[in-house]
């Protein structure tokens, strides 16, 4: 049997070599104490076995890790609850069974793992009731790799059960395995900290990139490095550009409140002069020695702290204080400071990075329009290929020597042709027209013109393109005379009717209405169709983009009738909006002012980024 005072010292050893699992400022654990509760269940008495857990664990997080009393009390009875749990069900499933029986290794791994479960639930109520909330994948996260170790500090400790029970001299050989099990939850620790951090340390140079006059920013970068270093207070000193104007001090709390004071020149914080003495970060200990940083940490109710330089244009701009380290982990190491300077450093270099903002946003806007490029490619390469392969294969039949056609059967071919020409020749002018539009040139013809002269203008040259469906024109008289450019209000109205013709049923009605007052007139093309899906209303004057890429099908297209149509209608001083689309079809309105602008100042596409 294993006296209890000895498993009361392999208990506080074991507590002391802890996994920390940091949560909303609070830090949860996980051990080794499935060896010694496993080697406790056979070779201790039930009642020597809850005495040594409540007095070797409860000795270390009173003394070394100085835990408040409620989570203190919430710990030792967490343990005892799992050691009691653990008694009762080892009891009724091993029987007379050792550690050397399969039976006894069933009981010890079911044991265990129930106490990993009990802690589990205990915990995450804990936290239910404190306001906070684990989410599941991590919670899952942590259940598995604490499964996994579970089962390996089980057989650890039904080999150490076994050994004692038969040769306890021969028990010095489990050192190895056991130093590795504690190497392997110290990388794991190491790990989980420096990946938490690293994402952390992600998100804050990302939010460091921002103002660092706007609150808001600086309210997100001192709460991530409150969370990266599960501490109470955080605050960043901006120091003047010159003398004798004041340092700006934002401070982030307990209260998650963001406080912003002034702090007048001479009256500088102790911690601020030293660091920029020191040109590096200090940290401050509960053990300070310098007399003048005790006073200020008490007056400020500062228990530990960190303090980095925040260096720009080769000088120190600002510090970062990070204090009050939270939980029952002890205070911030050398490794926590190194961390904190990198921040800083991050810090700093935002805000040089500030000089060349303009610059980056430019390189953005090349990147847009390189990724334009690509789009433009893509689409040209897949809506060229159709019409050229209907036309390769139309000639190829008619220049067969084998193959003797019908009169009609050769004049469908020589149809589907010119049909797949045309097509090709409206692609290639939609083109011409984005390239001028992009450049900021193209025809000009302005004049004054009827609305139905317009119509009659349009609808000559779409003669073919709405055979098939009947057009109904509503034109009340009189309506006013507009001087417009010419050109470009007949190619806005063309493609609106060619599309509404395109998108609805054969034999379905496309009716085009116009409507004035005094500061316009509205020419509406309204069809039978479907109706555009509501998702992608939003887009459709996007370039190249289709409802059809939306996983529809359509009658295909390049996506610049409409974006084309935008944007001649912005170039002449008009609006080309989207009033309905429903079940009962669709309806786009063009808006002519009575005094509309000519396209002599339209702006090209590439001075629109800025």
């Amino acid at each position: 049997m294993v006296p209890w005072w000895a498993l009361a010292g392999l208990f506080a050893l074991s507590e002391v070599s802890v996994v920390h699992v940091e949560f909303r400022g609070d830090a949860h654990t996980f051990s080794m104490n499935e060896i010694l509760l496993v080697v406790g269940l056979f070779l201790a008495t039930p009642s020597d076995l809850v005495l040594a857990q409540l007095i070797g664990a409860g000795a270390v997080l009173v003394v070394y890790r100085r835990q408040r009393p409620i989570k203190l009390l919430f710990n030792l009875a967490n343990l005892c609850l799992q050691a009691c749990l653990a008694i009762v069900v080892f009891r009724m499933v091993v029987g007379s069974a050792g550690p050397s029986d399969p039976q006894g290794w069933l009981a010890a791994i079911i044991v265990a793992w129930l106490a990993l479960l009990t802690s589990d639930v205990l915990i995450n109520a804990a936290i239910t009731l404190s306001g906070g909330n684990v989410p599941q994948d991590e919670r899952a996260r942590l259940l598995t790799i604490g499964a996994v170790g579970t089962a390996t500090n089980s057989s650890i400790g039904l080999i150490t059960a076994t050994i004692l029970s038969t040769r306890p001299s021969a028990a010095v050989l489990l050192f190895v395995p056991t130093a590795v099990a504690l190497a392997t939850y110290r990388l794991y620790l190491a790990g989980r900290r420096y990946e938490d951090r690293l994402e952390t340390m992600r998100s804050s140079s990302l939010t460091a990139q921002g103002s660092m006059g706007h609150d808001a920013t600086v309210q997100s970068l001192l709460d991530q490095a409150r969370r990266m270093f599960v501490a109470e207070l955080a605050e960043i000193a901006i120091f003047p550009s010159a003398e004798g104007e004041n340092t700006d001090v934002l401070t982030l709390g307990a209260d998650d409140r963001l406080r912003r004071t002034a702090v007048r020149s001479g009256a500088e914080s102790v911690l601020w002069t030293r660091v920029r003495a020191l040109e590096a970060g200090v940290l401050v200990t509960p053990a300070e020695s310098d007399h003048r940083v005790s006073i200020e940490c008490d007056v400020r109710g500062i228990r530990d702290a960190m303090v980095v330089p925040i260096h720009a244009d080769g000088t120190t701009a600002a510090v970062l204080v990070v204090a009050n380290r939270l939980g029952d982990l002890r205070t911030f190491d050398a490794w926590d400071l190194r961390v904190c300077e990198t921040l800083g450093s991050s810090i700093g270099l935002s805000v040089e990075s500030a000089r060349v903002a303009d610059l980056t946003r430019t390189v953005e806007g090349l990147a847009e329009l390189n990724q334009v490029k690509d789009d433009f490619v893509a689409m040209v390469s897949h809506e060229l290929r159709a019409p050229l392969t209907s036309i390769r294969g139309c000639v190829s039949t008619l220049l067969r020597d084998d193959l003797v056609l019908a009169p009609e059967d050769h004049h469908g071919f020589l149809r589907a042709i010119e049909r797949q020409s045309l097509r090709l020749q409206k692609m290639i002018e939609d083109l011409l027209v984005v390239s001028r539009l992009e450049s900021g040139t193209g025809p000009s013809e302005v004049r004054q013109v009827s609305v139905q002269g317009l119509l009659d203008q349009v609808l000559e040259g779409l003669a073919e393109a709405i055979t098939g469906h009947a057009l109904v024109l509503r034109l009340p008289e009189p309506l006013p005379k507009l001087r417009v450019d010419n050109y470009k209000v007949s190619q806005i109205l063309s493609n609106l009717i060619e599309n509404a013709c395109k998108y609805s049923p054969s034999g379905s009605t496309v009716a085009v209405s116009a409507r004035a007052d005094p500061r316009g007139i509205d020419i509406s093309v309204e069809n039978g169709g479907e109706g555009i899906p509501e998702h992608a209303q939003t887009r459709v004057f996007d370039r190249f983009f289709r409802v059809d890429d939306q996983g529809r099908a359509g009658p295909g297209g390049m996506g610049l009738g409409l974006y084309i149509c935008r944007r001649l209608s912005e170039a002449i001083g008009a609006e080309l909006r989207l009033d309905r689309s429903d079940a009962r079809g669709t309806v786009f309105t063009l808006r002519l002012p009575l005094k509309t602008p000519t396209s002599e100042g339209i702006r090209p596409r590439l001075a629109a980024v800025e």
